[in-house]
């Protein structure tokens, strides 16, 4: 009984400064209103969760590979947290746990995270205080109770947001995908029409070609896939945004913009796994090479987007194989696994890595 009371009161703090995050961050952030109606607030941690899933995807025999890949993530999370809490808290706090591979590799991550913050005097700050009581609250739950308190403050988000902003903003959405996520029935449709409804209103203010309705159409497509609509309908929103992308970049891919790249490639990956999992695998497979040609291009350009870009185009060849493999092409499947092993965006992470661990001795 003493336990479950210490847990609850531990979540009641956690809520409140969670609060005191959203409030704070809605005051003081610079780009804030930029960022109200028509996207999300940019998260600099996006490629900490997609060195997670790499690190996921990546298969056993590649062993050294992957603890390169696992340290490089712990090691973005020195920079990330560098960023105003606003920005990385949802990325860092609430989506990371569910992307990190094991409860064993969360411990450490959550105790790391909480010691940078200090290390960079950071201990007042509600962000520093959420990875505390979440390191407390895991020290003496499960995991499925771990997972209830995260869902409870995705729960609590989109009540704080939508104090802050009013409904039908981009967040306030994603804020209803998270609490929804994988639903269908009232709550699930009700969030899509959510969503139409921003995506018209961002089609009115800025015509039919803005990088704002494209943003909204994105969201809403990724959003789409989280929900695990009915595919008919997925199908029918991934050829309008693709259509409008296609229209956005006139010309040929490899010279389209680089947002652009990431996006198509993204939308074309999120596509192969619906079409795959309705047992369409032959579309599956054209998507994923679609979706590999495209982070390919991304990946030449050659700025910031490139080690992003690296890390996609790997997780995309991974995903490939497997299906390969799953309807018999096996020599396809071999030739793809032979680009994967000899990778060089893996062996430049080992290379580094080794670097770094010769650095520390």
């Amino acid at each position: 009984m003493a336990h479950a009371n210490l847990t609850d009161r531990r979540t009641q703090e956690l809520f409140v400064n969670l609060n005191d995050l959203i409030q704070g961050g809605s005051r003081n952030h610079a780009g804030w209103d930029l960022h109200l109606r028509f996207d999300f607030l940019p998260s600099p941690a996006i490629h900490l969760l997609e060195m997670f899933e790499l690190f996921n995807r990546l298969p056993a025999t590649l062993n050294r590979q992957r603890g390169a890949v696992l340290r490089r993530a712990f090691l973005i999370l020195e920079d990330v947290i560098m960023h105003d809490p606003v920005e990385m808290f949802r990325t860092v706090v609430l989506d990371a746990p569910h992307v990190i591979p094991s409860f064993d590799i969360l411990s450490p991550y959550l105790v790391h995270f909480y010691r940078l913050l200090c290390v960079n005097k950071r201990e007042g700050e509600p962000i520093t205080q959420l990875v505390r009581l979440m390191q407390q609250i895991m020290a003496g739950a499960s995991e499925k109770e771990l997972f209830w308190g995260i869902g409870r403050m995705h729960e609590h988000c989109l009540n704080y947001y939508g104090h802050v902003l009013g409904r039908k903003s981009e967040l306030d959405q994603r804020d209803g995908v998270d609490v929804r996520c994988g639903e269908q029935g009232p709550a699930h449709r009700h969030t899509i029409e959510c969503y139409n409804g921003v995506l018209t209103d961002a089609i009115t203010q800025f015509g039919p070609a803005a990088d704002e309705v494209i943003t909204v159409e994105h969201n809403q497509v990724v959003a789409t896939a989280f929900l695990d609509a009915e595919w008919d309908g997925f199908r029918e929103l991934c050829g309008r945004h693709l259509d409008r992308l296609h229209a956005a970049d006139e010309g040929p891919m490899d010279q389209w913009k680089s947002k652009s790249l990431e996006r198509y490639a993204w939308v074309k990956y999120i596509a192969s796994k619906l079409a795959v999992k309705l047992g369409d695998v032959e579309a599956g497979v054209e998507c994923l090479k679609e979706a590999i040609r495209a982070a390919e291009y991304l990946e030449a350009q050659d700025n910031a987007w490139r080690e992003s870009a690296s890390c996609h185009v790997l997780r995309y060849q991974i995903e490939l194989e497997d299906v390969l493999r799953r309807i018999d092409r096996l020599e396809e499947a071999r030739d793809v696994q032979a680009t994967i092993t000899s990778s060089k965006y893996l062996r430049d992470l080992v290379r580094r890595d080794m670097a770094e661990n010769e650095a520390y001795r």
